[in-house]
């Protein structure tokens, strides 16, 4: 007789805070934004030169995606109370060397924080094993190995921020790429730290 498996839990947290992940597009709101646990990656990007033309960025993205996704499954596969997680988007802390405002014109450095929510069932023996699984992953390049092993885990808390939905067009969004001086952060959801 063939033995029924238990369904897995699955976590979806957009859906558990939507106050932050899923804003009205009604309204600007006022959020107190609490204490999360993320995987981090910090880095920066030469003046000049655009995220998706720096090859240390591209990496830096494909280690969050791998760190997490080895996350995903080891909480999925493990054998005492298996939780499945959708696994989150990359959010993005930018400034400058200076200490200037951030404007989108890269004339000097970026500097950046790139982080990816995770549930608090998380624990760091977990997340030392999704790196070690990571790194295993892909061809061992030296660019690949820095990378997967400057993804950190840290609790950040964003505190008082005002969020909204702000859907782009695919006009909007090719102009929005194509300027120098824009200040939208994302194609759906904008969150700007007020305080």
């Amino acid at each position: 007789m063939a033995q029924i498996k238990p369904k897995i839990p699955k976590l979806d947290l957009r859906k558990q805070y939507k106050e932050f992940y899923l804003p009205s597009a009604k309204e600007v709101v006022l959020v107190d934004v609490p204490e999360f646990l993320f995987i981090v990656f910090d880095g920066t990007i030469q003046a000049g030169v655009r995220p998706g033309d720096s090859e240390a960025f591209r990496e830096a993205m494909a280690a969050m995606y791998g760190v997490s996704y080895s996350l995903k499954f080891m909480s999925k596969l493990r054998p005492e109370d298996p939780i499945d997680f959708t696994v989150m988007a990359v959010e993005g802390l930018w400034s400058t060397e200076s200490g200037a405002k951030f404007d989108f014109d890269w004339r000097e450095p970026s500097l950046y924080t790139l982080l990816m929510m995770q549930p608090d069932h998380i624990t760091r023996a977990m997340f030392d094993q999704a790196v070690a699984d990571a790194r295993a992953k892909r061809a061992p390049t030296r660019t690949w190995i820095e990378s997967v092993s400057s993804v950190g885990m840290r609790a950040h808390r964003s505190k008082s921020c005002t969020s909204a939905l702000t859907p782009m067009s695919p006009q909007l969004w090719t102009r929005w790429r194509r300027s120098p001086r824009s200040t939208a952060m994302s194609s759906t959801v904008v969150i700007t730290r007020s305080t």
